[in-house]
């Protein structure tokens, strides 16, 4: 998403806050222009948006937490008490205030949270990426360094049938000092299933299972259907067993076993509607692939089909993936994604993130508004980070994605350039908590 003009103005700091107390904040202007004038008086006001209309009257004096000159520094330090878990406007106006709606200055914005929230880091990742090595079209580590670029915190390369990929992108950077994280991953392609299922973060290959022994897989595979119990009418229970098999076989290794895109259409559905049901409904897998970059009706289907399941009693953890075939002169690659609220960046928290449902796929296809899915309350929180926090996080993320692959190509310089920024993200998500 792109800058709003006032962040390129103006920082507020710290913006993601603890509900239910106060908390001082400091207004930063960002260059000679936007200073507030010495010698002239102005007042602060703040605006909790979940607040009823009737609560207060419209006018900004009703508000007014600080009426001051600005610092030495042209900007304001301010303390107030924000309520509540939601997003509040900090409003700057000039004095003294006429009329009943004054001419506003300046708008930001910060964000108050309850305790099992406040802390935690949002991470922008993709779950579900290719390269040169299966159909795509550029290296492991470069898609890894464009991903950064694009302000990305973390990827699995998920190539069909392959698992080295991953594994490439993970050892091109053992030895450079970058934040973003590479995890493993594939695509799994069982034999005889046509359904797709994601490898996120397994220590082995599943697809390496079934290539090196495929009696084993079929003998296993037959045990798991003789075992099953009636599936209901039109449920393939050989394909229901490859699958179960595979999402097993992922969990052995240690991975998230996703079940993926199952309303891409390509001459007809992927999946068969009953056999996606009776995997819902038997809740055989980890999470449920919500978005793909394959086409927005597919998408539209596949939300529609969740809901109806949430509905019936069926609910799991989802995310957003772009299921990219390249990364260069291509923006396919943003358009679906997944934030995480995650007490860290290491693989264990990730998924724990997204097994309690903190993790919210994101839309945003070209000329359209970034839309958000999943639980309520972190939909409206990530809505304020798209706007408020990852439009300056993605612009520390560029300049390391350009020397990731720079450093790549033997460029020593740029190998001490991402020693110097690799804690830049870090510390603006601290100043975030922490002014």
């Amino acid at each position: 998403m792109p800058m709003k003009t006032t962040m390129e103005y103006y920082e507020i700091f710290p913006k993601l806050l603890p509900a239910d107390r106060e908390s001082t904040l400091t207004i930063y202007p960002r260059g000679k222009h936007a200073k507030f004038e010495q010698g002239k008086k102005y007042a602060i006001t703040v605006r909790a948006l979940l607040e009823c209309e009737g609560e207060r009257k419209h006018r900004a004096l009703d508000y007014i937490v600080l009426e001051s000159e600005p610092d030495e520094n042209g900007g304001f330090t301010f303390t107030h008490f924000f309520k509540g878990e939601q997003e509040h406007f900090v409003r700057v106006y000039e004095l003294p205030i006429v009329g009943e709606r004054p001419p506003m200055l300046v708008q930001l914005a910060v964000y108050s949270l309850y305790p099992d929230l406040y802390g935690l880091k949002p991470l922008r990742g993709d779950l579900h990426v290719h390269t040169c090595r299966s159909d795509g079209e550029e290296s492991p580590e470069i898609v890894c360094a464009n991903y950064r670029r694009s302000g990305f915190d973390f990827l699995a390369i998920t190539d069909h049938e392959l698992y080295t990929p991953s594994q490439e992108a993970i050892d091109a950077y053992k030895d450079l000092p970058i934040a973003l994280k590479i995890f493993n991953g594939e695509e799994v392609h069982s034999p005889e299933n046509h359904v797709h299922i994601i490898n996120f973060g397994g220590k082995a290959s599943v697809n390496e299972m079934f290539q090196n022994d495929p009696d084993a897989y079929y003998r296993e595979v037959k045990e798991i259907e003789d075992s099953l119990p009636d599936l209901g009418e039109g449920v393939d229970r050989f394909h229901y067993a490859c699958c179960k098999w595979c999402y097993d076989k992922i969990r052995s290794v240690g991975g998230l076993a996703i079940f993926a895109h199952p309303f891409w259409r390509n001459d007809v559905y992927n999946v068969a509607e009953p056999l996606i049901r009776a995997q819902f409904k038997n809740h055989i897998f980890d999470c449920f692939e919500l978005l793909n970059g394959m086409t927005a009706r597919s998408n539209n289907l596949q939300v529609a089909f969740y809901q109806q399941m949430r509905a019936e009693g069926y609910d799991y953890p989802i995310v957003g993936s772009s299921d990219a075939h390249g990364t260069v002169n291509h923006d396919d690659f943003m358009w679906l994604q997944t934030v995480v609220l995650a007490k860290s960046d290491s693989y264990e928290d990730i998924v724990e993130a997204i097994m309690a449902k903190r993790s919210v796929p994101l839309e945003q296809y070209p000329n359209e508004y970034q839309r958000a899915f999943g639980e309520y309350r972190y939909v409206k929180y990530v809505q304020f980070l798209l706007e408020d926090y990852f439009p300056r996080h993605d612009e520390l993320c560029y300049e390391e994605g350009r020397l990731m692959k720079e450093a790549l190509l033997g460029d020593e310089e740029a190998k001490e350039m991402l020693a110097a920024i690799k804690h830049r993200t870090a510390a603006y998500l601290d100043r975030c908590y922490n002014g």
